[in-house]
């Protein structure tokens, strides 16, 4: 009884003493409305900002109104083949098509294995309603409540 005691100890003080990088945070937001047409001129963009003071890997899936993965053609200020948003920066991914399309979006952030961050990201989506010079409108989309995940 009391070796059966010592080893669940020695495993709680290890557990303490080294955290498992598979214990780095993650989270997830759903964009629920993305809208595109006339290629450039009425696209939505979805701006994410890493909150940390360290990078994290991020992912977004478009899906289209029947449910189809859908690829972004614009990512800015992204690196790593655009999946990682540096520390305390802001990005932004832009939906566009020729014709029209709509959907929804979810975006995912994985910590990189050395840090373990509760919340890290917060994001706002923007939908171009019109883009001339006559007339110009746009429509934004709450994303988490304007809440870090």
């Amino acid at each position: 009884m009391k070796k059966a005691i010592n080893k669940i100890l020695l495993a709680a003080i290890s557990t303490l003493l080294f955290p498992c990088p598979l214990l780095a945070g993650s989270g997830s937001a759903v964009v629920s409305h993305w809208s595109a047409t006339d290629s450039t001129l009425r696209p939505t963009h979805i701006y994410i900002s890493n909150i940390n003071d360290n990078p994290v890997n991020v992912a977004v899936t478009f899906f289209d109104k029947n449910g189809n993965k859908v690829t972004a053609p614009v990512y800015v200020n992204f690196t790593n083949a655009n999946t990682t948003l540096a520390a305390n920066s802001t990005g932004y991914i832009t939906i566009q098509s020729a014709s029209l399309n709509y959907g929804y979006a979810v975006i995912n952030w994985q910590d990189l294995p050395e840090y373990d961050n509760s919340v890290s990201l917060v994001a706002y989506a923007l939908r171009i309603v019109s883009n001339t010079s006559s007339q110009n409108g746009n429509a934004s989309i709450q994303i988490n409540n304007g809440m870090p995940f």
